[in-house]
């Protein structure tokens, strides 16, 4: 098989679990291109748990480098704010910034969430009721994404002026990767427990619902790693 060797590229994207396959089988090291970055790939998940655990392996790049950035290229605001966070930071300095936040996503913490989530989804679906078009809406706009841009906003604090900025950044984070020992996503109990009310929700108001296209139709978003639709039209039956 012929595997592209740039992830970021729309034929890696459109196959990617055929790629996905192969390389685990033939290539479990793979070496590939990251829009311009040169990476190296683990493909096998002891391999990917063995790397996380080992303190050799650093995720300050300025320190792997021995200066310079977290990032070796240009990036956007919104995107370069998470350089300079405890995404991008190493023990000990990791272990200090995850402590200040982590009682905020303790599972008893976020459990008292769950009724205002329930309260948020039945509202973006009204709303998307009243919006749809012959009973049409893009779930994608309408319900996924509003979701965890509205929780986290509310648990930050975000001003209302501040919301166009901060939402083009949750945008670029959300379905993101959840990591693996000290990096494990503060957010993971909180993105189990977004995705179990919204389904709840949907599949409860709505017992037919269908796509409003063809599967063929359906394109997905060329992401690297991340597996997200540009649209999801369904029709609230």
């Amino acid at each position: 098989m012929n595997v592209p060797r740039n992830l970021a590229g729309k034929d890696f994207t459109q196959n990617k679990y055929a790629y996905f396959d192969w390389i685990r089988e033939n290539e479990p090291v793979y070496k590939a291109k990251m829009f311009v970055m040169d990476i190296v790939c683990l493909s096998r998940y002891q391999d990917c748990a063995e790397m996380l655990r080992d303190d050799r392996f650093v995720r300050n790049r300025s320190v792997a480098t021995g200066g310079g950035g977290r990032l070796p290229f240009p990036v956007p605001k919104t995107v370069a704010l998470l350089a300079d966070s405890m995404i991008t930071a190493d023990n000990p300095e990791h272990r200090r910034l995850r402590l200040l936040v982590n009682k905020a996503f303790t599972p008893r913490s976020l459990k008292s969430m769950e009724s205002q989530l329930e309260l948020m989804t039945h509202q973006l679906l009204d709303e998307a009721e009243k919006n749809s078009s012959a009973g049409v809406i893009d779930l994608m706009p309408a319900y996924s994404l509003p979701i965890p841009v509205q929780v986290i906003s509310q648990l930050m604090g975000v001003s209302d002026e501040d919301m166009p900025e901060f939402r083009k950044g949750v945008r670029v984070l959300t379905e993101g990767m959840s990591g693996f020992g000290i990096h494990l996503c503060l957010g993971a109990w909180l993105a189990r427990l977004e995705t179990r009310v919204a389904l709840n929700t949907l599949l409860a108001r709505y017992h037919d619902l269908e796509l409003a296209v063809d599967t063929t139709e359906l394109r997905l978003q060329t992401v690297p790693f991340w597996h997200r639709y540009e649209s999801l039209p369904i029709r609230l039956n």
